[in-house]
């Protein structure tokens, strides 16, 4: 939202960004998936050690983004590489799909547990007063698996991929080498 109190869109935010893209290639299946992806895909907190107001630099979250972000990786077993030549990660495509936009404000202590694919970014701090957030991951205890024999198995980090994709379970096969990437500082 902006000083006015104007919605914000995909064509007003920048810098959206999926937690988990930088080791996109190897979170699929237990073979492939390391140390390294499982503190990846963990679930994103946001823990507000101050308080965080309306139009004061909350993080900003596109709600509705799990399901354009998990389509578009389950069209892509080859992997992703943010910034690389080719496809990379298409940013503006998937936040263009969103339409639920939220800012993560509360008080002192709140914590925000988010999916790993919800797109989120920095918000301008119109307000110029200080707040302090961290971010960190939570780690998984194993890493996803979205073919279980037991759909009830699934954790509810799954069940939103799957309900986002559709189905009760995908088989997901990778098609690329794995890599470990660490992505350029914003």
């Amino acid at each position: 939202m902006t000083a006015d109190d104007t919605v914000l869109g995909p064509d007003d935010v920048e810098h959206f960004l999926a937690k988990g893209y930088i080791k996109l290639r190897a979170c699929f299946t237990p073979e492939t998936a390391n140390e390294y992806s499982k503190d990846i895909w963990g679930l994103l907190t946001i823990v507000l050690w101050s308080e965080v107001v309306h139009q004061g630099g909350a993080t900003f979250v596109a709600c509705d983004s799990v399901g354009p972000v998990a389509r578009f990786l389950a069209a892509h077993p080859e992997g992703i590489r943010p910034g690389q030549e080719g496809p990379g990660f298409p940013y503006p495509e998937l936040i263009g799909q969103c339409t639920d936009y939220a800012e993560a404000t509360g008080e002192v202590g709140d914590v925000y547990l988010i999916h790993p694919l919800v797109l989120h970014t920095m918000s301008p701090n119109v307000l110029r007063r200080p707040r302090f957030i961290t971010n960190s991951t939570l780690r998984l205890g194993e890493p996803m698996r979205f073919n279980r024999p037991d759909p009830a198995d699934h954790s509810p980090v799954e069940r939103a991929i799957l309900r986002a994709l559709g189905v009760e379970r995908f088989d997901f096969t990778a098609t690329g080498p794995r890599e470990r990437v660490v992505a350029e500082p914003l």
